[in-house]
């Protein structure tokens, strides 16, 4: 709104709180007819240059190659207060020590660091928290028409629906984050016995992070006129993360020409993979000397310590064959044996075999004469793979200490125990199984090229919380619960108009249909509703729907029809602007 309509708008609303504010000595709403209105959006986003410097150094012999590189990069946000540094170095070694064997390690350390608020994470509410709501929601214009001020000293409506300032938020709101990330892989590649190559490799990555929050008095957290309810006062927070994932693949393969006519590929694998995450920290309330910022929260109010940790491992067997007759018959065949510690003992293990068939039809003598078609290849497939993707200890049930809950024994306090979150030792893998069968045509030496697939995929086993009785004092638990399946076709044409030394011409154009389905939920449903937790209007109130026989993503709720009813509405979200 300019100055103008927002007074007015004002006044509508609320006359007496107008009258105080803004039509005080005598002015009228039409005083505001011609008065530049504050752009926040202007204030708060800057022109945001920066600078980045490179250099490398490469070099090496017939047996050894080596490069060390190293850059620096600064850049100011696009948000006032905000900006984002990186200063990296790598090397990387390949040593040929012999007609058999390569070996080889490539290191890479990076330095970032982040600060500046979030223009969109909110919190304590849809607009509470939210900067850009705040731009575009708070007022454009105070109540002194003659006196310059700066954006930031206004604070007039900061308990009004119009939110807080967001230029002083983003001025002294204090959001940093660092990141130390060493990443490091190694290789060995040994050939023997003419027909058969041993590859050995292992990375490591550890990434030490460290995040810091504070919030004085001059922010929406740390104002005692805060909308959110809650007095913290000034506070703040520091917390320190620590990752560390490894991966270690060892594979064998033979490859062989047999009888010049056909070949042969064979690979054996068997590979490792762990990761272990950590994360402790504090955080303080109403520290009473804002000027030591993260340094006086020793003298605030504790709030809360954090000590977490969790770690995973995964270990796959895996063997692939594949095999060329004529360069025209193709055919391959794999199956992975995979095991995720996420999952009880007795369900750790799955398998997933897959294979494929593809014929060159363009290479049979019956295709000769036709020489416009340069390529023609017919496929199909069918496999399977898997999905262990919950947390670290899905199957176990988790029990709390927490620090405010407890009980008396013999006149004393006792901390509580908490049962927090059901186990299900039943958790399996989540299978994917998929069919596919495919065309690749190219015509004119390639000049044109068409590719064409059909596919039918069905999840079935789905990693997802299924209602339980309530009486186990639980609404949900993680269970591999449902089905659902997806078709369609995908096309993709390319062609080469023009090609010349000086001037080229080409084109591609791909489409793609697909159509899910739900073919089965849980314990017998029919349908299933959920929430949406990202706004607080929404929390309680169902948004979505799940059907049987419908698609997945579908809107649930009532519109009003305008005649004094209410039209249950199920809509396919089908595209969103």
């Amino acid at each position: 709104m300019s100055p103008y309509e927002y007074v007015k708008y004002q006044y509508e609303r609320d006359s007496a709180n107008a009258n105080a504010t803004y039509l005080t000595n005598g002015k009228t709403v039409e005083d505001f007819r011609n008065v530049q209105g504050i752009d926040l959006q202007d204030s708060l986003f800057r022109i945001s240059p920066f600078q980045n410097h490179f250099i490398s150094i490469s070099g090496g012999s017939n047996d050894t190659k080596y490069s060390i590189s190293g850059s620096v990069l600064n850049q100011t946000g696009i948000l006032t207060n905000s900006g984002y540094g990186r200063y990296q170095g790598r090397i990387r070694l390949d040593q040929r020590v012999s007609d058999h064997l390569n070996v080889g390690i490539n290191t890479n350390y990076s330095y970032l660091h982040q600060y500046g608020t979030s223009p969109a994470l909110g919190g304590n509410g849809f607009y509470y928290g939210n900067m850009l709501y705040s731009v575009w929601a708070f007022r454009p214009v105070t109540g002194r028409i003659n006196e310059p001020t700066d954006v930031e000293e206004d604070d007039a409506d900061f308990l009004t629906l119009n939110g807080f300032n967001p230029i002083k938020t983003a001025r002294n709101e204090l959001r940093e984050r660092f990141s130390d990330v060493l990443i490091s892989d190694a290789y060995i590649d040994y050939s023997f016995a003419k027909y058969f190559k041993l590859r050995v490799t292992g990375a490591l990555t550890k990434n030490k992070g460290r995040s810091d929050a504070f919030d004085n008095t001059q922010t929406p957290r740390g104002s005692p006129l805060t909308k959110s309810g809650k007095d913290n006062g000034v506070s703040g927070s520091e917390v320190f993360t620590n990752l560390t994932s490894w991966v270690n693949e060892n594979t064998l393969t033979f490859s062989k020409r047999l009888k010049n006519s056909s070949q042969l590929d064979v690979l054996a694998g068997f590979t490792m993979s762990g990761t272990k995450t950590a994360s402790y920290g504090a955080s303080a309330n109403h520290i009473p000397n804002e000027d030591l910022g993260i340094s006086g929260m020793d003298e605030g109010q504790p709030v809360s310590i954090t000590s977490t940790s969790s770690g995973y491992t995964l270990a796959s067997f895996l063997g692939r064959v594949n095999y060329s007759l004529y360069s025209k018959y193709l055919l391959t065949g794999s199956l992975r044996a995979d095991g995720s510690s996420k999952f009880a003992p007795e369900n750790r293990w799955s398998y997933f075999p897959s294979g494929a068939l593809a014929w060159r039809i363009s290479e049979e003598s019956f295709m000769k004469s036709m020489r416009f078609i340069s390529n023609a290849k017919l496929r199909v497939s069918y496999g399977s793979t898997g999905n262990n993707r919950v947390s670290d200890y899905a199957y176990l049930s988790r029990i709390n200490l927490p620090s405010n809950g407890g009980y008396s024994y013999n006149n004393q306090p006792v901390n509580a125990s908490i049962l927090t979150a059901l186990g299900n030792p039943n958790l399996k893998w989540e299978t994917t199984n998929q069919a596919d069968i495919g065309l690749d045509l190219g015509l004119f030496n390639q000049r044109i090229t068409l590719e064409a697939d059909a596919y039918r995929k069905i999840t079935s086993n789905l990693l997802l919380n299924a209602a339980v009785p309530g009486s186990i004092g639980f609404s949900t638990a993680l269970k591999n619960i449902g089905k659902v399946q997806n078709e369609g076709l995908e096309l993709t044409l390319n062609t080469i108009n023009f090609s010349g030394s000086k001037f080229s011409w080409s084109t591609n154009f791909n489409i793609s249909f697909n159509k899910n389905k739900v073919l089965a939920l849980s314990d017998n449903e029919t349908n299933r509703l959920t929430t949406a937790s990202w706004d607080t209007y929404t929390q309680s109130v169902p948004l979505y729907i799940a059907e049987i026989g419908q698609p997945i993503a579908r809107f649930w709720g009532y519109i009003w029809d305008g005649n004094y009813s209410l039209i249950l509405m199920k809509t396919h979200l089908a595209f969103i602007r």
